[in-house]
């Protein structure tokens, strides 16, 4: 029986290849001629077209296999959205940018990934807890005994050039998707701590997209006070980057043995839906290629 992991992943290496060979088509390009279908920037628009166009097939295809996600795992996809946010933010930034400083204490990029990091780990482990104390025999604190301060920035989390930060940042995430997907609805309203406040898990679990967010902005300001500015062709890339994390996102909690099986109506299989998107990419990004070079 194939895996989630086994079917996403060539879903995520495609995007992988994709950055890698268009990130770098240049403005004066984007005119080009595609064989008849297009220029190059209407192609190009046409990957996160196609992206979302999947995401609603997917919605069908669920409802007809009669899955749905649960509450906690609705608000764990919006955690893989933002995922793909910042992922639009940083395509085609050069790794020489990665620990440039914007100016005196201030935070390089990598710096602020590495607490984005950090923080994703501390939210896990006070989720995790505060659904451990209102099922705990003995009475606990509502602070997890090892919360802890704020992580700082600078911790040396995070290593290598930026794909490689990348690819460590959603290692974590994909760890904090599996061991929190499972909460059940009735201990989204368990007791929790945030920020000095008396909150529940359903808040902190927000929180985590919400956080990534608000440091996905601090980079964006970053690169704009370091003059790195993206071509056109990879701010509509980071397009698609937003619409593959909001497909990733309606795969927490799915079971494996729901990725191949075919629904009535003849409708396709999540695993067909999933090929067809990464067949269709590389068509366009062969396509692209020869037109550019």
């Amino acid at each position: 029986m194939a895996t989630f992991r086994e079917e996403i992943h060539p879903f995520r290496a495609r995007r992988g290849q994709t950055r890698e060979t268009l990130g770098g088509v240049k403005d004066e390009q984007l005119a080009v001629n595609t064989d008849g279908h297009g220029d190059v920037r209407s192609r190009l628009l046409r990957i996160a077209t196609l992206m979302f166009q999947r995401r609603v097939e997917l919605a069908t295809t669920f409802a007809a296999l009669g899955w749905q996600q649960t509450e906690a795992q609705r608000i764990l996809g919006l955690a893989m959205e933002s995922r793909g946010e910042l992922r639009s933010i940083v395509l085609g930034v050069p790794d020489e940018y990665v620990d440039r400083a914007p100016a005196p204490e201030e935070w390089t990029v990598r710096q602020t990934l590495e607490h984005a990091h950090a923080v994703d780990r501390r939210y896990m482990l006070g989720i995790e807890y505060a659904v451990e104390r209102v099922h705990s025999p003995i009475e606990l604190p509502l602070q997890r005994p090892t919360a802890g301060m704020p992580a700082p920035a600078g911790d040396g989390s995070l290593t290598g050039g930026l794909a490689s930060i990348l690819t460590q940042l959603h290692m974590t995430r994909d760890e904090v998707a599996a061991r929190l997907s499972g909460i059940a609805d009735a201990d989204l309203g368990a007791p929790s701590m945030y920020g000095g406040h008396d909150v529940d898990v359903r808040f902190r679990l927000h929180v985590l997209a919400a956080h990534e967010r608000e440091h996905t902005g601090q980079v964006a300001r970053t690169l704009r006070a370091l003059s790195f500015q993206q071509t056109e062709a990879q701010m509509i890339l980071g397009q698609a980057e937003v619409a593959r994390g909001s497909i990733e996102g309606m795969f927490i909690g799915i079971p494996d043995e729901l990725l191949t099986q075919v629904p009535p109506g003849g409708l396709p299989s999540v695993h067909q839906i999933l090929a067809t998107a990464v067949g269709e990419e590389g068509d366009i990004a062969d396509a692209l290629l020869s037109a550019v070079a």
